[in-house]
């Protein structure tokens, strides 16, 4: 059975979702990327009184909530149907008046407008654009320290994320960019939308994906998607202008390597 209501139910202790699956949040931020009338979303754990159960809570701002929400709540509604049904039973998708103080700063998605432009260029030499991106060495790095992470697999690993060339893919139907002053390099013009595919951790915290090559790309989507080649310096760098992102993900898929935003400030210091 599954649960709509307007306001949360008086005395109920609640929490950030813990140990939300990787592919539900992954398919709840597309909803919200593809609902404009979405302000934010937060994803809770709820528990009422007297139960052992805990529940789990997609709590929505949306523009009108009279004339919007049981739309907007629809969705998400019909996708634990027809996806996630083992999940249905314990889901509440509510409004989130009675959260969007608490939580404040940890929504899971917010409606944002790409900026005119990255913080960095998007390609500058010494990317050759006549050229694949392929990034042999840090695809060894990344192989040799899954099979053993020792001081010397790391620091090579490191070394190689420092100067690595990444592919980003991006969904280009909203963006509109203009040459910029540098070969290959490219301006996002105003009002664009950079629509990255959503990638998140268990907990829900969103992260950039960046990719090795093109075969890293098509084993994870199989989307038609275009691409950003990113230098390692630009990446971190619009990385932690985001203020969503926790972090990036290197090739996500079942051997992706988290790297978060400590590390990647830390990544910022050896080139």
């Amino acid at each position: 059975m599954f649960k709509t209501k307007v306001t949360a139910p008086a005395q109920v202790a609640t929490r950030r979702a813990q140990n939300v699956d990787e592919f539900l949040a992954h398919a709840i931020r597309q909803i919200c990327e593809a609902s404009p009338e979405l302000a934010a979303c937060y994803l809770l754990d709820m528990q009422r009184p007297g139960e052992p159960e805990m529940h789990f809570v997609i709590a929505l701002t949306v523009d009108d909530e009279p004339g919007q929400m049981e739309a907007v709540a629809g969705r998400f509604l019909q996708l634990l149907q027809s996806e996630f049904p083992a999940q249905a039973d314990r889901t509440f998708v509510m409004s989130a008046k009675s959260f969007a103080e608490r939580y404040a700063g940890h929504e899971f998605y917010t409606r944002t407008q790409a900026p005119a432009a990255l913080p960095a260029d998007i390609v500058i030499p010494p990317v050759d654009l006549n050229q694949p991106v392929e990034n042999p060495a840090l695809v060894a790095a990344l192989t040799a320290f899954a099979a053993e992470q020792t001081e010397q697999t790391r620091r090579e690993l490191f070394q190689q994320l420092s100067g690595a060339n990444f592919l980003v893919p991006f969904f280009p139907d909203e963006m509109q960019t203009s040459p910029g002053s540098r070969p290959g390099q490219q301006i996002f013009e105003k009002d664009s939308r950079l629509k990255i595919p959503a990638c998140a951790d268990r907990a829900g915290n969103d992260h950039l994906p960046l990719f090795t090559d093109w075969t890293a790309i098509r084993a994870w989507l199989d989307q038609p998607v275009s691409t950003l080649v990113m230098p390692a310096a630009d990446a971190w760098a619009f990385i932690l202008s985001q203020p969503h992102y926790a972090g990036a993900f290197i090739n996500p898929g079942d051997a992706r390597l988290q790297v978060s935003n400590d590390l990647i400030q830390y990544l910022q210091t050896l080139r």
